[in-house]
């Protein structure tokens, strides 16, 4: 498993949107996510006074602009699917088999309960 960020906790190490600084191998060096070693060679031209960004460039004098501080919604699981729910048929008076199964699922789905094998087939 990757390891995570020194800083933020929630993006792995060298990953992450790398804002071009000649150093580009210095936040997974550190141990860092790439917003938050970005982050760290900015904190590092800023207190040398600008030298190597103008104050409008600033992060620290624009905090807006930093993409460190945006928050980091992880992607999980498939984004294109219907997610199904899986209905538990334990208890239920029905063969368990895919087909009585389903027809326990039609059944509930029309309110009308559990299919117990003596109703009619909805």
């Amino acid at each position: 498993m990757a390891r995570k960020c020194e800083i933020c906790g929630t993006r792995n190490v060298g990953t992450g949107k790398n804002a071009g600084y000649e150093d580009t191998d210095f936040s997974r060096r550190q141990g860092f996510c790439n917003p938050c070693g970005n982050e760290a060679q900015h904190e590092i031209a800023h207190d040398n006074g600008h030298e190597s960004i103008t104050e409008d460039e600033c992060w620290l004098c624009h905090p807006e602009m930093n993409d460190a501080k945006k928050t980091h919604t992880p992607r999980t699981g498939h984004t294109n699917t219907v997610a199904k729910t899986h209905t538990s048929h334990a208890g239920h008076k029905h063969t368990a088999t895919p087909y009585y199964r389903a027809l326990c699922r039609k059944s509930m789905a029309a309110g009308h309960g559990p299919y117990d094998m003596t109703a009619p087939k909805v």
